[in-house]
């Protein structure tokens, strides 16, 4: 699996003296983390949690694949995929 950071930060929080070390960046696409299946998560101020996570489906990607837990331990499973 491939991590690609886009959007580098302006503001960004790192602890003690590593404050000149670390890069934040707005954006993450985690390449394949499911067969053909891109994982996006990216800062967003308009919703309450802080961010938004999206899903790119490849040609050929199974939807099925994508499953997950929430914060209260709730499987989720993907719904309205419409290609774009």
């Amino acid at each position: 699996m491939i991590i690609e950071a886009l959007k580098p930060a302006t503001q960004h929080f790192t602890f003690d003296t590593l404050r000149q070390e670390f890069q934040g960046y707005q954006q993450l696409i985690y390449h394949n983390i499911y067969p053909k299946i891109d994982w996006i998560i990216e800062i967003d101020l308009n919703n309450p949690t802080g961010f938004k996570y999206s899903w790119r489906l490849l040609p050929g990607a199974n939807p099925n694949y994508i499953q997950y837990l929430s914060n209260n331990s709730k499987l989720i499973h993907a719904t309205n995929i419409s290609a774009t």
